[in-house]
């Protein structure tokens, strides 16, 4: 049996985060038959027509409106997919604030993957990790498709709260999803970026650069995540 794609693991994790997972198969099942498709669309346009419609109608059936509304709202960027021109580049391969990091030594790291729409910002955090690897991810399905075929054993994941191309809630979902040892931080980090759109249960290991911290403190903050000194 195949395993489930990332863009499946996503569905899955999002209608579990507000019922328990006999409820949640309920629901996906449900919207696959309303959607004639045996499976969780992989990407695209049918991936996005299946959450507008054939899941977000199931999810109301079964757990309510408000709750289908939260859903869709999780996967708002798989909905609402907005094109970058970003060019992605990938190598081979408690909340604790940033200022406690900063004193590490610089060290090199397996992977960066940066959720952005800016590329301005991708450029100068690229240029301030120096010889770190940073890969540009416009959406979640590219993340859990970059994590999931290169298994790659250390991840720093920031997501650029000024800019995301990820929403915080929907990233906080498909966490558990990662590689043991997955850090994540995110970057320009403000009251907004609470408990409208985190699950607390689930990012109080995340690191926390505030708004208006130097873009140096922020590579620093990121490279000091590294371990064994890559």
């Amino acid at each position: 049996m195949a395993p489930p794609s990332p863009a499946a693991i996503m569905v899955r994790e999002s209608v579990s985060s507000l019922a328990s997972r006999a409820v949640a198969d309920e629901v996906i099942n449900e919207a696959l038959v309303r959607g004639g498709v045996e499976e969780v669309p992989r990407g695209g346009g049918a991936l996005r027509a299946f959450i507008e419609e054939p899941l977000r109608q199931a999810a109301a059936s079964i757990l309510g409106q408000d709750a289908a509304d939260a859903i869709a709202h999780m996967l708002g960027p798989i909905v609402h997919r907005i094109p970058s021109e970003i060019p992605a580049r990938l190598s081979p391969a408690p909340a604790r604030p940033a200022q406690e990091l900063e004193t590490a030594a610089p060290t090199k790291l397996s992977t960066v993957l940066l959720a952005t729409l800016d590329g301005a910002r991708a450029e100068a955090l690229d240029a301030a990790l120096g010889d770190a690897s940073l890969t540009v991810v416009h959406d979640v399905v590219a993340l859990l498709d970059i994590v999931t075929a290169n298994a790659i054993a250390h991840t720093v994941i920031v997501l650029d709260c000024a800019s995301p191309s990820i929403h915080p809630a929907t990233l906080a979902t498909v966490a558990p999803e990662m590689e043991p040892g997955t850090e994540f931080v995110l970057w320009e980090a403000s009251d907004a970026t609470g408990d409208d759109w985190l699950f607390a249960d689930k990012t109080d290991t995340w690191v926390r650069c505030p708004a208006g911290a130097a873009i140096d403190q922020v590579a620093k903050a990121i490279r000091a995540l590294s371990p064994h000194g890559y």
